[in-house]
């Protein structure tokens, strides 16, 4: 809908399901000859166990992902990452990706990594970190700074001019919300003293800190039952 919102012009065709379902077929059969754990989900997704993907991209994995963080969106995107592999791993650190010091339950990429580790692949990771509060909605500017950096790393010859106008929509959207929400401006302003303290410091702040702020920054946005305090 957003797609065919930006152009007038657009034409929507039914797709020929059948059809597809017989490809996705065919593509399972081709994955199994590869790896004996091989599982279909959806329409055109498939789960391969890691000596598939080691034998389709040659014993290298690249995750690419964004995770929640009490950042505020009025800052330039923070970015962290790691790589198994020197170059990489230099490339990033030019590039001022750090490494993350996320503390919290482990997701799918922690259990990937892992799993490469074990496996003897090589892996490289970056990660985008999203303001919490904007979860509700895909966050353009998220994908079009991890887009960006990527490029720039690997080399790539893609051009990022839609990507990057979204971005700059999806900011003036943020920017009208967060102006009708006077709480959410003063959290936002924390998050930013938070933000610059730590830039300035080198580090991040106090995860313990930054989570009590949060938890009393959703309680306030659920409301405030009879009897609680303001």
């Amino acid at each position: 809908e957003q797609a065919v919102s930006h152009n007038a012009d657009t034409i929507v065709l039914s797709a020929d399901e059948p059809y597809y379902r017989q490809l996705f077929g065919q593509l399972l059969t081709s994955l199994q000859g590869i790896s004996d754990r091989v599982e279909g989900a959806e329409l055109g997704t498939a789960y391969v166990r890691l000596d598939g993907l080691d034998a389709l991209y040659g014993g290298e994995a690249r995750l690419l992902s964004a995770l929640l963080d009490a950042v505020p969106h009025t800052r330039p995107v923070r970015l962290t990452g790691s790589s198994t592999q020197p170059d990489l791993q230099q490339a990033l650190d030019s590039a001022s990706v750090g490494t993350s010091n996320y503390q919290g339950p482990t997701g799918i990429s922690t259990a990937v990594m892992d799993a490469c580790t074990r496996q003897g692949m090589a892996y490289a990771s970056l990660w985008g970190h999203t303001s919490h509060y904007l979860q509700a909605a895909p966050n353009y500017r998220i994908s079009y700074t991890l887009a960006k950096n990527l490029i720039a790393l690997l080399s790539l010859p893609i051009d990022l001019k839609e990507l990057s106008a979204a971005a700059d929509t999806f900011d003036q959207e943020v920017l009208k919300a967060v102006d009708q929400d006077e709480q959410l401006q003063e959290y936002i302003k924390k998050l930013e003293s938070r933000y610059d303290e730590a830039q300035s410091d080198s580090e991040m702040p106090d995860p313990s800190a930054v989570v009590h702020e949060l938890e009393q920054f959703l309680r306030s946005q659920r409301g405030r039952g009879p009897g609680e305090e303001g």
